[in-house]
């Protein structure tokens, strides 16, 4: 009891990344072992999360805030990401070794500050999405035999030419949502006991080449790389060029080109 008190007069500091390094291990140890914590803490980023958005809808235009919205609204049964929540749900995501990719639809993520407020919320879409996987909450509707049968499949529902790549992982399936009026394909896979998701749409025009880092957690980074007819967006709390390495040769056959 005496820990929780202690712990939680110093939670808006961690859940703000104020504190320093060797408290927020000690606050992340305790909120591994004591879920009431967890979830107070979890409340607290949640509040702070209302408070910014209230902030940024004000200054937003109304075409950019009305695609926040259609981001939010997919994802409303939203999570707590920004931090490592260690509750006993999410403990096997704090280990996860797994990588989130997704291909964006009708925006350019580097053009202007305007997609740059709408990079974040669709950061938060994708992580939300990949939290729904690790525990559980989200699977597959379609079921193949193997890359190509799901390739196919998806090429018909996006009405462009899919090859899924082929990572050293176990095909689940897929499943199809809407962000706006994109179609969406989310491929499932596992890979060494961890989920691994895809998200495909078609690459848009303009968007830059080059492996870009677009969003950064204290545990985790959202990075875009836009592939000759996609673009992929990946999160994920391993080294930043070990991913990129796993993705770009893994998947793509191809060098890292920047960082």
């Amino acid at each position: 009891m005496e820990d929780c008190i202690r712990f939680k007069e110093r939670l808006h500091e961690w859940v703000d990344g104020e504190l320093g390094e060797v408290v927020a291990d000690e606050v992340d140890t305790h909120l591994s072992l004591c879920p009431k914590c967890a979830d107070a803490a979890r409340a607290i980023e949640h509040m702070k999360l209302l408070v910014k958005s209230k902030v940024r809808q004000s200054r937003v235009p109304e075409g950019l805030a009305g695609k926040v919205r259609q981001a939010i609204t997919i994802e409303s049964a939203r999570y707590s990401h920004r931090k490592r929540w260690t509750g006993r749900r999410l403990v096997p995501f704090a280990t996860a070794a797994a990588i989130l990719l997704v291909i964006l639809s009708s925006i350019n993520p580097f053009s202007s500050t305007q997609h740059q407020e709408l990079q974040a919320s669709v950061g938060d879409y994708v992580f939300d999405s990949h939290l729904r996987s690790v525990t559980g909450d989200d699977g597959p509707e379609w079921f193949f035999e193997g890359t190509a049968d799901a390739s196919t499949r998806i090429s018909q529902e996006l009405g462009v030419a899919v090859v899924l790549p082929a990572p050293d992982a176990m095909l689940q399936g897929v499943s199809f949502s809407s962000l706006g009026e994109t179609r969406i394909a989310k491929v499932f896979y596992m890979l060494d006991s961890e989920p691994l998701s895809i998200f495909i749409i078609p690459r848009p025009d303009g968007v830059m080449d080059g492996c870009h880092c677009i969003k950064k957690g204290r545990n985790f980074a959202v990075f875009c790389l836009p592939g000759e007819s996609v673009c992929y967006l990946f999160a994920t709390s391993q080294d930043a060029k070990d991913c990129q390495q796993w993705f770009q040769l893994g998947c793509c056959g191809e060098p890292v080109t920047s960082d």
